[in-house]
């Protein structure tokens, strides 16, 4: 899984990352055309197209046949039950299409969440990054220590929080570029990539242990080893947010709704009944 992830990120990267950095609403507006094709496609060759157009040609004569027969109470209770009947046909016929379009949705989500989650650091701006262990060890804690390279510099002693099992620093950029920090606990050392930059990049947030989720939804860099006594370092970015027209929102209310709408829009093309 780590595998497919990481080569889906390089294609991210490489695909929109520059698009993202010139304007972050196109680069949402391309990759939620791309999920409504992949996705329309997807249903058309899964599903049992037929049978979903003969349960939507049923429910229209039903909904016709309220408006028509409206004075009979007896008709229109038996329309209305036998539209609701092909109703759940339909829906019958919709949801394995629906769950083999989750994976590729899935995949899609989590590399554009690297995109879209994190609002890369200025020149003068200040990060918490924080390693957690995969248990507590008071020893193993204490020795533990940040390295940073030049361009930044740590502001702050180690914060220890048993309850969480965490430690965390304060960091301060002072120029730009794409920096290697490093966490060093238990005579071994751990990098975490820290970005600044002046325009949007593809983020890793967080670097983890090995495990599924983990090659789901923090594939911007690769895993932690297996052994490793720290269980994520992560670079507590602030969040991003897409300003398109007039409307600010978080990128995953916008991806949805283009990508549906893109996906109404090309199903005349696809000739895809949904």
């Amino acid at each position: 899984m780590w595998g497919l992830s990481l080569v889906l990120n390089k294609v991210w990267r490489a695909l929109f990352e520059p698009i993202a950095g010139f304007n972050r609403g196109i680069a949402l507006l391309l990759i939620s055309l791309v999920t409504g094709v992949v996705m329309l496609w997807i249903f058309g060759a899964v599903s049992n197209q037929n049978a979903i157009k003969r349960a939507k040609d049923k429910i229209r004569a039903h909904l016709l046949e309220i408006l028509l027969f409206n004075d009979s109470l007896k008709m229109v209770f038996r329309a209305q039950g036998c539209a609701l009947a092909h109703t759940g046909r339909y829906m019958g016929y919709a949801i394995v299409p629906l769950l083999v379009i989750m994976v590729p949705v899935v995949l899609i989500l989590a590399q554009t969440n690297h995109l879209f989650e994190s609002e890369p650091l200025e020149p003068e701006d200040a990060v918490t990054i924080s390693a957690r262990l995969t248990e507590w060890d008071a020893g193993l804690a204490e020795s533990a220590a940040l390295s940073v390279p030049d361009g930044l510099s740590v502001e702050t002693p180690p914060l220890r929080i048993p309850e969480t099992e965490e430690i965390e620093w304060r960091v301060r950029a002072h120029e730009y570029g794409d920096f290697d920090v490093s966490v060093n606990a238990g005579g071994q050392a751990f990098s975490k990539r820290l970005i600044v930059s002046d325009r949007q990049r593809l983020i890793s947030r967080k670097r983890v242990r090995p495990s599924f989720a983990g090659a789901l939804f923090h594939s911007a860099e690769p895993p932690l080893g297996k052994d490793s006594p720290i269980e994520s370092i992560e670079v507590k970015y602030a969040p991003a947010r897409i300003r398109m027209a007039r409307f600010d929102a978080h990128w995953l209310v916008m991806f949805f709704i283009f990508s549906i709408v893109f996906a109404f829009l090309f199903k005349p093309f696809l000739k895809v009944e949904i």
